[in-house]
């Protein structure tokens, strides 16, 4: 089947600051932040890395790392309710590394819908993802503003895409908003740590520790969040975190 690539980027956000260090003497507050990379920026250097992007991930080892994260996730998703496909969305779908890698261990049939900011990111995922017979429906969207209903998808992918948001929390209330009752989210996030130093320098993200993205996943809705990590081994467990959350349903707890 074709992919459908459409636009529906909004309009960009404001540029906020970026906290980088913060400290004090006697009275005195020190506090050092840097601009985020606006949303325009922040796509022109995502269409200048796409050429390079598939395999500098895999280089890194994050294509079994997100397969073994997947694996890890399989026992909330087997339990979703829904008689037919799965709606999925990968929310800065890049290259499509993770959607692939979900495809390949879900045993459940799933619709696939990507956003990402990139149109180049989102033409190397259709060349990835149709090499996968994988079909998608691929739009260039603002994580921050989703063009979908509320409530439209049961499983929400997000790879390295909120620590660049100068309000994460607005990104993840959004993604909690298009999410369905007794849905799951599966985030991978730049952790702080000397590996992540280099990202964080180069891409102007936010510093993560694993105390940190949970409050943010908590504070915009979301349930039963844990924190997991990636591969035994390899660069991506030294640069990344993954956490699970949940929206939970009406009357649950």
């Amino acid at each position: 089947m074709p992919h459908s690539l459409h636009s529906a980027m909004s309009n960009p956000s404001h540029a906020g600051i970026i906290p980088v260090w913060a400290g004090s003497l006697g009275s005195w507050n020190f506090s050092i932040g840097r601009r985020a990379f606006a949303a325009d920026e922040l796509e022109g250097h995502y269409d200048r890395a796409s050429d390079s992007w598939h395999t500098t991930i895999s280089n890194l080892g994050f294509e079994p790392a997100y397969a073994e994260l997947v694996d890890k996730a399989l026992p909330e998703v087997t339990m979703i309710e829904n008689s037919g496909p799965l709606k999925v969305l990968d929310a800065g779908i890049g290259t499509g590394a993770f959607a692939a890698a979900f495809a390949a261990r879900c045993p459940r049939t799933f619709e696939l819908t990507g956003v990402d900011v990139s149109n180049e990111m989102l033409r190397q995922a259709e060349r990835h993802l149709l090499d996968r017979n994988l079909a998608a429906h691929l739009l260039r969207g603002d994580v921050n503003s989703l063009p979908f209903p509320d409530d439209s998808f049961d499983v929400i992918l997000v790879a390295h895409v909120i620590e660049h948001m100068p309000e994460p929390e607005r990104a993840l209330a959004e993604l909690y908003r298009v999410l369905k009752p007794g849905g799951i989210v599966i985030a991978c996030i730049t952790k702080r740590s000397s590996a992540g130093t280099y990202i964080q320098l180069k891409w102007r993200t936010h510093r993560v520790d694993a105390q940190t993205a949970v409050g943010w996943l908590q504070r915009c809705g979301f349930g039963s969040v844990r924190t997991v990590e990636l591969a035994k081994s390899g660069a991506a467990r030294r640069l990344s975190n993954a956490y699970l959350g949940c929206k939970i349903k009406s009357g649950q707890t």
